[in-house]
């Protein structure tokens, strides 16, 4: 982006008002979150590439055949190391999420699914995902929205321990998911309408008596 920001400056490249807009809101939601960064890498190019065709003549459509046919070679290449990366990578089986946000013992040692709606940490929601069972919040912050992702931060870390236990109730909790150092863990283990069913040292699941 330095870069790209550099030869701009230096060739004063120049865009219209709108797309710079978009770019500039594509590059600001690739920085504030990982997952736009296809964004960036998708919608780009299409505001960038009329104005840089008709500002840098030698990549403009009409001569493109004639200045990048000798250096034909450099695709090819490229594709071809592409596939070879991509082959590699494909065989590797060793390919996994980190531990500490895969409960997977947890998940396969008791019918967690079967008890009702899962009262999850925010870590293991995109594993519940993964494996089909629905969270009750997972890594899509957006579209959870701020008020929803507070409420369960600060019902689980007990900042709040009357409206966890209204929360238990209101989306009629049946188990709950989370880390062992999470304080509710230590709060569910006292209750007289819940029970530990499994613990290790990545997860710990209550299950309403």
């Amino acid at each position: 982006m330095l870069g790209a920001f550099g030869l701009a400056l230096y060739r004063g490249v120049t865009l219209p008002v709108l797309r710079i807009v978009m770019v500039l809101g594509v590059l600001h939601l690739s920085l504030s979150q990982v997952r736009h960064a296809d964004l960036l890498g998708m919608l780009a190019p299409i505001f960038l590439a009329r104005p840089l065709a008709e500002q840098f003549t030698a990549l403009a459509g009409d001569r493109t055949g004639l200045t990048l046919r000798p250096s034909a070679w450099l695709p090819a290449t490229a594709v071809l190391l592409l596939i070879g990366v991509t082959g590699l990578a494909s065989l590797r089986h060793d390919v996994s999420p980190p531990a500490r946000i895969t409960p997977a013992n947890a998940i396969h040692s008791t019918e967690i699914a079967k008890a009702g709606p899962i009262l999850n940490d925010y870590d293991f929601g995109g594993y519940l995902d993964f494996v089909g069972v629905a969270p009750f919040i997972d890594g899509r912050g957006e579209l959870y929205g701020e008020a929803y992702m507070l409420r369960h931060n600060r019902a689980l870390s007990l900042e709040n321990l009357p409206d966890f236990l209204r929360l238990l109730d209101e989306y009629h909790i049946g188990a709950t998911l989370l880390t062992p150092s999470t304080p509710a863990v230590a709060l569910l283990d006292r209750l007289p309408d819940w029970k530990r069913i499994y613990s290790d040292d990545v997860a710990v699941v209550h299950a309403r008596r």
